[in-house]
């Protein structure tokens, strides 16, 4: 079992989990606790712009990414709240998220729904 505790408190810290909770939609690429202490480490609006690097401003559920990497031959580009592009590539029953600066992760589960969007695990 992995979870994204870390990930979580951070967002609260930085006051983006009410903005969060507002009407969206929103989808969060959310690191395992694993994952996410190999992040670097930031401060202030350092901090903000790379957890806003991981939300998107826009509903993501599975059916919604198997028909976009069916449109756009296996590779899609989202771009996240902090202005920055992230590319997801599906290789086989695989997807790769490259968020730039970071190391490569894979989607660990299908995408959770919430009230106003999408949590997706990162793994």
């Amino acid at each position: 079992y992995t979870s994204n505790n870390n990930f979580a408190a951070d967002l609260k810290a930085y006051g983006l989990l009410e903005m969060l909770e507002a009407k969206g939609p929103f989808t969060v690429f959310a690191p395992t606790d694993e994952l996410y202490k190999l992040a670097p480490e930031f401060t202030g609006e350092q901090k903000i712009s790379y957890l806003k690097n991981h939300i998107v401003a826009q509903n993501i559920s599975a059916k919604e990414l198997a028909a976009q990497f069916k449109l756009h031959n296996n590779q899609i580009q989202l771009t996240t709240l902090s202005g920055n592009s992230i590319s997801l590539t599906k290789e086989g029953d695989k997807i790769l998220v490259n968020m730039g600066s970071e190391a490569t992760s894979f989607i660990s589960n299908t995408a959770q729904t919430c009230s106003n969007g999408f949590i997706i695990q990162l793994k």
